[in-house]
Order: structure tokens, then C-alpha cells, then sequence
């Protein structure tokens, strides 16, 4: 899975993205935090399928889990995405 971001704006730990047909935003500190996904860097981690209306998310953590991935498929975008970020 291709994944590409950029840091919103450039000077904070804000970062956006695509991986394959996903969408993601997710909060990047330089260090773990007990805040953090396993206690890593990404504390807020927000990823969807879709745009516009039709925009559906299929992750959500912000210091704990508000949605969880559940399908396979999901819980792949998820895994890609986060190990992405954490070596970021």
C-alpha cells in the first residue's frame, strides 16, 4: 500500500494523508506517550474511505479508542498506516 503525507501546517505534530484508496490525519509527537496507540508517538489517529458525503470513518483514537477498525481490510489500512507514522 502506497502511503504519502504532510505535516498541517508545517510547524506542528498535525499530519495528513492517503494510504491506497484511505484518508488519514494524525496527531505525531516525537516521543511515546501513555497517550499514544500501544504507547507510541501517535496519540489522535483519524482514518476514512470516501469523500464529501459519502465520507465514512473507519478509525478513531484520540488518547483512546472511539472507533475501532472491524473489518479485515480495516484493520490492515489501520496496521499500515500506524507503523507508517511511528518510524515518520
Amino acid at each position: 500500500m502506497k502511503i504519502s503525507m504532510k505535516r498541517i501546517p508545517k510547524t506542528t505534530n498535525w499530519v495528513e494523508g492517503t494510504a491506497g484508496r484511505y484518508g488519514f490525519q494524525a496527531l505525531v509527537f516525537e516521543e511515546n506517550s501513555c497517550y499514544g496507540i500501544e504507547e507510541g508517538r501517535v496519540s489522535k489517529l483519524y482514518i476514512w474511505k470516501g469523500e464529501g458525503a459519502s465520507k465514512k470513518y473507519i478509525a478513531e483514537y484520540d488518547r483512546g479508542w472511539g472507533k475501532e477498525p472491524s473489518t479485515e481490510e480495516e484493520k490492515r489500512a489501520f496496521r499500515a498506516i500506524w507503523e507508517f507514522l511511528e518510524r515518520a
